[in-house]
């Protein structure tokens, strides 16, 4: 298994902190470039468990997850992150390559407040930060 990210990619200073969770270095890869290009700060992780440590040391603002991940998946990693006793709302949007509406109720009960189907289209990735993020200012 290769070795996992865990420290901060600075981005602009006062911007949201995303954590990016998947077992694939390769779609990580991804999302850090294009996030990084918009200028938030990124973190990232290979596994549910390696999330949730992170979690509990440093609250991330926005977390995009896979569903299927070896471990604890995307949906236990949403439930355990959503229990965190934290003074801040985070966004959680799963990643997923299912569209069966059951599936998507699943992740939906289990706290996730937005879906991403595979592959991730970069105009919809940024169009769904940008609500989680006034969501957030909501929140706060």
């Amino acid at each position: 298994m290769q070795s996992s990210r865990h420290h901060i990619e600075a981005g602009q200073i006062d911007s949201n902190l995303v954590l990016v969770v998947d077992d694939s270095r390769l779609q990580r890869s991804i999302l850090r470039a294009s996030l990084k290009k918009w200028g938030y700060r990124v973190a990232e992780v290979s596994t549910g468990d390696e999330a949730l440590d992170f979690c509990e040391n440093k609250q991330p603002d926005l977390v995009i997850s896979d569903w299927m991940m070896p471990g604890m998946d995307g949906i236990e990693f949403c439930r355990r992150f959503k229990a965190l006793d934290t003074e801040r709302f985070g966004y959680f949007i799963l990643l997923t390559s299912k569209s069966d509406k059951s599936e998507i109720a699943q992740g939906l009960d289990a706290g996730a407040d937005d879906f991403l189907t595979k592959p991730v289209s970069s105009a919809e990735l940024r169009a769904r930060l940008v609500a989680g993020e006034h969501i957030l200012n909501m929140e706060r």
